[in-house]
């Protein structure tokens, strides 16, 4: 889609409002008044079969009777009639176009409808917001093609927004936190998805953060690319996701026909485009008003300075929850603090500075300074009870020390932001001598949006480091199926397994262990039985021929009664592995990419639950996340006594993971190694499980 197309909806020279209306309540009289209230300063005219004026605005038959082309249109009719709009537009050469209309591919038996509208426009290069929506707006370039109504005096801003909820699209905007650039009321995104407005607002010099509230992901690679390119401007986008459990990706899909994937997937997704994942609004809206006001520290960690050691402690707790750790201050620092606090004050992080401060703005503006200078520090948070209903003595005062924070960020490149301990709008006093000094209402919340600033950084480069690895990766030689099986995998990629032999009865089964030497195990080999053990096809410790014997013999009538309709290639006899640190490792394949899952192996992963997953090609960062958030670097470094494992063979076995996810014929859906025993010299992969697409 031709951007300065796209461009056209945000800042159209004309726009002709298809369906206008002098009906209080039409979405065609709602989207005049918003034009009228931005102060638009471009031409507007209206189409209307009978009508020659309406509000003062002229009108005519017909899109082509106009007195021009018009840059954009408001189409504010339904049905069948959105289409042939769409047609009379393209024939003209409009640029851009807003559709209101639901109908479409939300409600059954509205595809066929929505397809039609999606090939007109994109044969005439149309930049077509909607169906199904609110529409978009752009207050920096005093634009409104939307009908709903907008608060009075929407100041320009640095913020984009684009969601796929019409009502959280409302309730973003009127939230009252941060100015907007764009707004885009999504709706079903028949021809332009998210990452075509994500593209168009990287590329925006006025648009610093992106926020986008979503319920899919129709185009991955559209998306993907828009990312990228807000990745590579600096550009942090904050995106929550809705759908999250299995009842609220039902009500996405009632909602817009979308299809939602799996949460985890989607995040792993987003992690690897450098894009900031929410878990509500609050969230949200803290995070973007620290992105808008450009607090995200280059280095360090999180400093906070309070007037309470009780608010200090639920600040630590909740900084916890959200993943950050405080720095330990050095020693010049807590020696400058110990010249400033009282006798009675306790030099450390997060730092109370007593109510001593309330009255000694000298001293709090030192220990703030203080804070600033600590070279392990790069965020501070300054935490202060500032709701609405503050008595006015509490107000003026804590607006002085609003004031004394806002003297100091002035003094240092280090952002400081201020932190409410309630979710209360905080006082216009206060807020007002902040200034630019971000304020964060509610100690969770704030402490979500802190970890993301302090995150960022480190995400955006894992992010490039990615798409660098992708774009210089080597051709590989395609592992194809049919015939591909478990032991043609590992034996491509040299893959370390325990020794064994494929035999088809039990005298075979019992020379084999003899030359193996025992103890061996034996286990069932078929490509139709994913867990062995629940149909009685593993069996471990055989310790001579007789038990191999029986052994062989109460498999094959277990597997025979556990799963009778089973493909059995064999059964296999292998070596014992000696004990060592079980973990999961899968390959799967999904609507974003190749998916890596590392978990506590055996029945661990699904008793403790603890599994994280990474995007293929795996950054050495992403590593570094995957075993610390799947608990796999807890267990390999030894626990209760036992020794530390081989973490480094570990790792190499995850890298290996990148040439076999570009190699993978398409039609394997996933590859499991579980477990993989990785003992304090090397690992053992004990079992592999393909599984492959039935069609």
């Amino acid at each position: 889609m031709n951007d300065d197309n796209i461009s056209a909806l945000f800042s159209p020279s004309s726009v002709a409002i298809v369906g206008l209306s002098d009906r209080k309540g039409s979405v065609g009289a709602g989207s005049l008044a918003n034009l009228r209230r931005f102060g638009y300063r471009g031409d507007i005219w209206g189409v209307h079969p009978k009508r020659t004026e309406i509000s003062g605005v002229p009108c005519y038959p017909s899109l082509g009777d106009g007195p021009a082309v018009p840059d954009a249109v408001i189409i504010c009719i339904g049905g069948e009639s959105v289409v042939t709009a769409a047609q009379e537009a393209g024939k003209l050469g409009v640029k851009a176009a807003v559709t209101y209309a639901s109908g479409f591919a939300e409600v059954a038996g509205g595809d066929a409808l929505q397809q039609q509208l999606t090939d007109i426009c994109l044969a005439d290069d149309i930049a077509l917001a909607g169906p199904n929506c609110l529409g978009v707006f752009s207050p920096a370039h005093r634009s409104a093609l939307y009908y709903s109504t907008l608060p009075e005096d929407m100041a320009p801003g640095n913020v984009a927004l684009l969601s796929h909820s019409g009502s959280i699209c409302i309730a973003m905007v009127s939230c009252g936190r941060f100015e907007f650039s764009h707004v885009v009321s999504a709706g079903n995104e028949a021809v332009l998805d998210a990452g075509a407005f994500l593209s168009h607002f990287a590329a925006d010099p006025g648009v610093q953060v992106i926020a986008l509230v979503v319920e899919t992901v129709r185009d991955v690679e559209s998306f993907r690319s828009g990312a990228l390119a807000a990745a590579a401007a600096g550009k942090p986008v904050v995106c929550l996701k809705l759908g999250r459990t299995d009842v609220g990706a039902k009500a996405a899909a009632a909602h817009t026909g979308a299809l939602v994937g799996s949460y985890h997937e989607f995040l792993a997704f987003a992690e690897s485009l450098g894009v900031v994942v929410v878990g509500d609004l609050d969230e949200m809206t803290e995070t973007i008003e620290l992105f808008s006001r450009g607090a995200v520290p280059t280095g360090g960690g999180l400093a906070i300075l309070s007037l309470s050691g009780g608010e200090n402690s639920l600040v630590s707790d909740l900084a916890t929850d959200a993943g950050i750790t405080f720095p330990e201050l050095t020693e010049p620092t807590v020696a400058q603090l110990r010249a400033v606090l009282p006798d009675f004050a306790n030099p450390r992080n997060p730092l109370d500075a007593t109510g001593t401060a309330v009255h000694d703005g000298d001293m709090y503006r030192a220990a703030l300074r203080a804070l600033t200078a600590d070279p392990g520090v790069g965020l501070i948070g300054v935490g202060l009870d500032a709701p609405t209903g503050l008595d006015r003595p509490h107000a003026h005062n804590y607006a002085r020390i609003a004031g004394d924070v806002a003297q100091v960020a002035a003094e240092t490149d280090k952002p400081i932001f201020f932190l409410s301990s309630v979710g209360a709008e905080i006082d216009p006093l206060v807020r007002g001598a902040l200034g630019p000094v971000p304020g964060l209402q509610g100690i969770r919340e704030g402490m979500v949006a802190a970890g993301a600033a302090l995150a960022y950084p480190g995400l955006v480069d894992r992010a490039r480091a990615r798409q660098a690895a992708a774009e210089s990766a080597e051709s590989v030689v395609p592992i194809e199926l049919p015939g591909l099986t478990p032991r043609d995998l590992v034996s491509a990629y040299g893959l370390p397994v325990p020794g064994g032999e494929l035999v088809t009865d039990a005298q075979a089964a019992a020379a084999a262990a003899q030359r193996m030497g025992f103890p061996v195990a034996l286990k069932v080999s078929s490509p139709d039985i994913t867990h062995k053990t629940e149909v009685g096809g593993v069996v471990l410790g055989i310790g001579s021929a007789d038990e191999m014997r029986a052994a062989f013999a109460a498999m094959q009538a277990a597997v025979g009664a556990g799963a009778p309709a089973a493909r059995v290639d064999g059964y296999l006899v292998e070596e014992m592995v000696a004990p060592g640190v079980e973990l999961l490792v899968s390959l799967r394949r999904t609507a974003f990419g190749m998916l890596v899952t590392v978990g506590l192996g055996g029945i661990l992963v699904e008793l403790i639950g603890s599994a994280a997953s990474a995007l293929a090609p795996l950054t050495e960062g992403d590593i570094d996340t995957l075993l610390r958030d799947s608990r796999a670097a807890e267990f390999l470094a030894g626990v209760r006594g036992a020794p530390a494992a081989d973490e480094a063979q570990f790792r190499a076995l995850l890298v290996t993971l990148n040439h076999l996810a570009a190699s993978l014929d398409d039609r394997v859906t996933e590859v499991e190694f579980n477990p993989v025993t990785v003992l304090q010299k090397g690992l053992r992969i004990i079992d592999v499980v393909i599984t492959a697409d039935a069609s």
